[in-house]
């Protein structure tokens, strides 16, 4: 029987990123502990773009399930830059990589023509390396491994991020948050913010988690906003999941508008001679989550946001009138999505 590789893993390699080592450029991070991997791809990120305020360009994400998405993940990858002496490219899930030599052969062609200064970084949900590399192919990257945390890990993470977030959460309530989520740290992170910026409460109870959180297993509403402000037409599936899953729409609707308006004050401050670092912060935007917010921004100018708060105002007197239809299709939230991935035209108003 052939023995596994043993990779470093996450702590091990966090340790070595702040001792100052030599980085690669080519990176596989391997397990299931998704969110773990977010925040080392953001410490990676930013030891690479060090001072680099605006970084439009010079992130990019992208899934490796979408053909088309591998396709301009090499465009990028292989393209020398024009703003950046340094770059990141990022592809998620390559353990769903439609199979075949073509794969095998793009991502080979990547490995040996990626431009001077990009660094790659190759996630997998499983515990092994994709079947897309393998062999010598394997050989040129710093593999990674993230193994799910404990259990007792994973309680005295949360009671930690609630007492830095200023609140307090009893244990039946960690036990509900670790259900719903899936005992994912990523989405425990989500879940924990929509509480957070809910504003409701100091005290996170049983009770806080199930009329905050839902079941977010499959589909969170951080994932849905996501695909709302990047035009991701994925984000009209997700909203139809969050609804029939029993999440409030005037839940939705108020993460909406959250995010619109932190947009406004970015948008406000950097007009008004703000750097970069101090506009998110004023904007309320989670330093883990600035790249995201930057992305999702750059469909957006002021004008934009303006017709946008348009809709969100409609949207929300349609949901408080009453005699509404039941129906998905003519969901005020349904048209309002369709609407900001450009869908359907949705109407000013």
């Amino acid at each position: 029987m052939k023995t596994q590789a043993r990779y470093p893993n996450a702590k091990q390699f966090r340790k070595e990123l702040e001792s100052g080592a030599s980085p690669s450029h080519l990176y596989l991070f391997l397990g299931e502990e998704e969110g773990e991997k977010d925040k080392v791809i953001q410490l990676v990120t930013d030891s690479l773009l060090r001072g680099l305020e605006d970084r439009r360009g010079v992130v990019a994400s992208f899934h490796a399930e979408d053909p088309g998405e591998i396709a301009r993940a090499a465009e990028f990858a292989m393209s020398p830059s024009l703003f950046s002496s340094s770059r990141v490219c990022i592809l998620r899930d390559a353990e769903k990589t439609p199979g075949g030599k073509a794969s095998t052969d793009l991502l080979r062609d990547i490995v040996e023509n990626i431009a001077g200064g990009t660094t790659l970084i190759i996630t997998t949900g499983e515990n092994r390396p994709p079947a897309i590399i393998s062999g010598d192919l394997l050989e040129h990257f710093r593999v990674v491994q993230f193994w799910r945390l404990f259990e007792q890990d994973i309680h005295n993470y949360v009671a930690h991020s609630v007492k830095k977030m200023g609140m307090a959460i009893d244990d039946e309530a960690v036990d509900r948050l670790l259900d719903l989520t899936g005992r994912d740290i990523k989405k425990i992170d989500e879940a924990l913010d929509m509480i957070r910026f809910s504003g409701e409460t100091d005290t996170v109870t049983a009770g806080v988690v199930k009329d905050f959180v839902h079941d977010v297993k499959r589909v969170t509403i951080f994932e849905y906003l996501d695909h709302f402000f990047s035009g991701n037409p994925g984000a009209i599936e997700e909203l139809k999941k969050l609804l029939n899953a029993g999440t409030p729409d005037l839940l939705v609707l108020s993460m909406i508008m959250r995010e619109a308006e932190s947009m406004e004050r970015y948008l406000h401050l950097t007009s008004g001679g703000a750097p970069r670092d101090e506009a998110l912060k004023g904007a309320g935007v989670n330093p883990r989550a600035a790249d995201h917010f930057l992305r999702r921004l750059a469909r957006y100018d002021a004008a934009a946001l303006r017709r946008l708060f348009g809709e969100i105002a409609r949207a929300d007197r349609a949901l408080k009138g009453a005699g509404r239809s039941k129906q998905l299709l003519t969901h005020p939230l349904f048209e309002l999505t369709g609407y900001a991935v450009g869908r359907l035209p949705g109407p000013s108003g």
